[in-house]
C-alpha cells in the first residue's frame, strides 16, 4: 500500500486556464518519472481526487503516491516545479490517511477505424462484423491532458480513466504515474 503522498494544487487564476497549467505540470512529472525509472517501472502513482467523469475534468489537485518518504527526495517537486510557483502550490510530503477505497488511474486508448480495418482483414470479416467487436467511446468522454511531445513537438492527448477497487493492488506504474491495475488510496 502506498504510505506517503504529496499534493499539488493548481491556483484559481483568471488569466490562465487550469488545463494549461495541468498539462505543463504533468509533463514535468512524466519527465521526472522517466529520469527516476528509465525502465518504465515507476514507483510513483498519480491520483486526481477531484476526478469528475460527468464534467470530464481532472480537477485542480494532483496527488503523487509512493511507498517511502525518501522517494520524494529523489522527485524533489519543489525544485522541479519552481517555475510554476505562481500557478501551483506544492504541498509537503505526508503520511497517507486510512483510505476508504482504492482506485487505478490509467490511459484510455480509443479503437481507431484503421484498427478495425486491420482486424477485419486479418480475420476475413466485413467492416460491419469487425466493428461489432470494438466499442467506440469518444476520446472526449474522459478527462484529458494535452501534452507537448518533446521528440516530435506535436501535441497529443492523454485521456484518463478511473476505476475503483475494493482492495489495494500492489505493483509499479508507467512513466505517466498511471496503471490499469496498480491502485492508489482514495479518502
Amino acid at each position: 500500500m502506498k504510505k506517503y503522498y504529496q499534493e499539488l494544487h493548481l491556483k484559481k487564476l483568471d488569466e490562465i486556464s487550469p488545463e494549461f497549467v495541468l498539462s505543463k505540470v504533468y509533463l514535468e512529472l512524466h519527465l521526472a518519472f522517466v529520469e527516476i525509472a528509465p525502465d518504465g517501472n515507476c514507483p510513483f502513482g498519480i491520483s486526481f481526487p477531484e476526478y469528475d467523469l460527468l464534467h470530464s475534468t481532472l480537477g485542480r489537485t494532483i496527488q503523487i503516491f509512493s511507498d517511502s518518504r525518501e522517494m520524494f527526495d529523489l522527485l524533489a517537486l519543489s525544485q522541479r516545479l519552481r517555475r510554476y510557483r505562481d500557478y501551483l502550490v506544492v504541498g509537503d510530503v505526508k503520511e497517507a490517511p486510512t483510505p476508504r477505497a482504492y482506485a487505478s488511474f490509467f490511459r484510455f486508448h480509443q479503437d481507431s477505424p484503421a484498427k478495425v480495418r486491420r482486424f477485419a482483414k486479418r480475420h476475413h470479416l466485413s467492416l460491419e462484423e469487425a466493428g461489432e467487436v470494438y466499442t467506440y467511446t469518444k476520446v472526449d468522454t474522459f478527462p484529458t491532458i494535452l501534452l507537448d511531445s518533446k521528440s516530435t513537438g506535436m501535441k497529443f492527448p492523454i485521456c484518463i480513466q478511473m476505476k475503483e477497487h475494493a482492495h489495494p493492488v500492489e505493483g509499479c506504474y508507467g512513466s505517466y504515474g498511471l496503471s490499469k491495475t496498480t491502485t492508489v488510496p482514495v479518502w
